[in-house]
């Protein structure tokens, strides 16, 4: 067989030399605090790993669930308030701005104001005179 000398082989005592020096440095340290910190981490995720991917599936299920609500039930709601809303509207604007001056709007305008007026110059006579009852029965006697 044909031996040959491979390139980059190094002696295996200075491969210890140099192992040896790296263990006693400061950043092996912190690497090995960073090695364990992580391998503990690592434990920690595997062990609870179904209920963390439980409690990222519940939030993602309520947030795309919330999404769904307002487009597909929300707007249409929406859209459909606004299209009753904007008839009202063009009805109120017809009875209030309207050329038939006699529309039944008006005359109830007319009567609700009429009502009040009445009730509260009622209340203004109670206040005024709290027996009006009998002031006007001696009137009339």
């Amino acid at each position: 067989m044909a031996t040959y000398k491979k390139r980059g082989y190094k002696n295996t005592n200075t491969a210890n030399n140099s192992n040896s020096a790296e263990a006693d440095s400061a950043t092996a340290e912190v690497f090995e605090k960073l090695d364990s910190t992580a391998s503990k981490t690592e434990e920690w995720v595997s062990k609870y790993q179904n209920f963390i991917l439980v409690g990222i599936g519940t939030i993602a299920i309520s947030v795309l669930s919330y999404l769904a609500y307002q487009k597909f039930v929300s707007e249409p709601k929406e859209l459909e308030a606004v299209s009753e809303l904007n008839q009202a509207q063009y009805y109120f604007d017809l009875a209030v701005n309207g050329q038939n001056s006699d529309s039944l709007f008006l005359r109830a305008l007319i009567r609700l104001s009429l009502i009040l007026l009445s009730i509260l110059s009622k209340t203004i006579v109670e206040l005024l005179l709290p027996n009006w009852r009998l002031t006007v029965l001696e009137w009339l006697t």
